[in-house]
């Protein structure tokens, strides 16, 4: 069994790059003969967070409303408003990013001494996003949903999504013990954190051997240092308990938590780079750009770039591109001349009125050349 926090890697980056690295990372897993899964801890406040600048970008050019494919926007966008917090509130972002990785997510919602988004005055839209988690397939909602239960509305939408609550025992969901919330004067139940770790475990043996994906808390430099202390503590805790746990036959894992780190930052940046920020990138720029390549293309190019995820909304919200740094556009270039190649150059350095002209010569002139020289190894070969 492995265990890896990636928040390293993920806090610094934006979209589309964030669900490239976990699209990454699941191959590594994989690779090892691991069940990928994420496992979410939190104690209340925005796990994984965007810039306010972004969230703001998004309002301005959509009016609140999505882009670029990120579900939670919508209903974020107002908790974001309320609770004056800078950053977006990730239940949803993970809804997502398991959605179109084909990662499970393990969510410890509860997982502390404080009810999740407990100063929230609207919460369910935050029980919104728990039914997208759910609603994206192989997810487990640790704890449960026990926060919302006073709220009418709340349990509308949850009865809708079907979510299931996974306890120790299997069973139905205990009584639970309420304390009053300071901001909302509401009662929610809290549920004690050895509980929350014994059932993040059963959950974890159930599944057999599996890579675990550590979501922390993200803290500002401001914040607390206390609470970030603790923090650390709580999650250093939890993953000696998780590698010394023998898992049906399954190794545990022998990394530290410094080792973690190191294998993120090391073993995993330069994939991060090549595949990312280079394939990725410009792939995208070929394929989403309003004036691209569209439609039947796209799964082509998909394959072909190895992105890490394809978008259901091609036609409606077309994909702006940045231009790429020089080393980016040379290694794709070295990596996949042909197709990457094209798509850089493409959108790089000939956006104008007759681009897609200009670009379906430069494609056929490409395939020209490739067919010209498998004809003249050929007849090399047979000769």
């Amino acid at each position: 069994m492995i265990v890896l926090d990636i928040l390293p890697i993920i806090q610094g980056l934006s979209f589309p790059d964030n669900y490239n690295v976990v699209a990454e990372i699941r191959a590594l897993a994989l690779s090892e003969g691991a069940t990928p899964a994420i496992v979410l801890f939190t104690k209340g406040t925005p796990v994984i967070g965007a810039p306010q600048d972004l969230v703001k970008e998004f309002a301005d050019k959509s009016a609140g409303k999505h882009k670029n494919n990120i579900r939670a926007l919508e209903g974020d966008w107002g908790l974001v408003q309320t609770l004056g917090l800078d950053a977006i509130p990730t239940l949803g972002f993970l809804a997502t990013l398991a959605n179109q990785t084909g990662m499970s997510v393990i969510s410890g919602l509860l997982l502390g001494d404080a009810p999740l988004y407990g100063g929230a005055s609207e919460p369910w839209s935050i029980a919104g996003d728990i039914a997208s988690l759910k609603h994206s397939g192989t997810c487990s909602v640790i704890g449960s949903i026990s926060p919302f239960a006073k709220h009418r509305k709340v349990l509308e939408r949850l009865d809708e999504a079907q979510i299931v609550v996974v306890t120790s025992s299997d069973g139905p969901p205990v009584a639970l013990n309420t304390e009053t919330n300071q901001i909302t004067s509401s009662k929610f139940p809290i549920i004690p954190k050895e509980k929350q770790v014994a059932d993040l475990l059963h959950t974890v043996k159930r599944m057999g051997q599996a890579m675990l994906f550590i979501f922390r808390e993200h803290h500002s430099d401001g914040e607390n240092q206390e609470q970030k202390r603790v923090l650390k503590s709580d999650v250093d805790k939890i993953l000696s308990e998780i590698g010394s746990m023998n898992l049906q036959g399954a190794s545990a894992s022998q990394y530290s938590h410094e080792n973690l780190g190191k294998i993120v930052r090391g073993e995993l940046t330069e994939s991060m780079r090549t595949s990312v920020r280079s394939a990725a990138a410009i792939a995208h720029c070929a394929t989403y750009n309003s004036r691209g390549i569209r439609g039947h293309f796209v799964a082509f190019f998909n394959i072909i770039a190895h992105t890490a995820y394809e978008r259901d909304d091609l036609n409606k919200q077309p994909f702006e591109c940045r231009r790429l740094p020089f080393y980016d556009t040379f290694a794709a270039l070295i990596k996949n001349p042909l197709f990457v190649g094209i798509s850089a150059i493409y959108n790089m350095y000939i956006l104008t009125e007759h681009s897609s002209i200009l670009f379906t010569i430069g494609r056929c002139l490409a395939y020209g050349i490739v067919l010209n020289f498998a004809l003249i190894a050929c007849v090399k070969q047979f000769k």
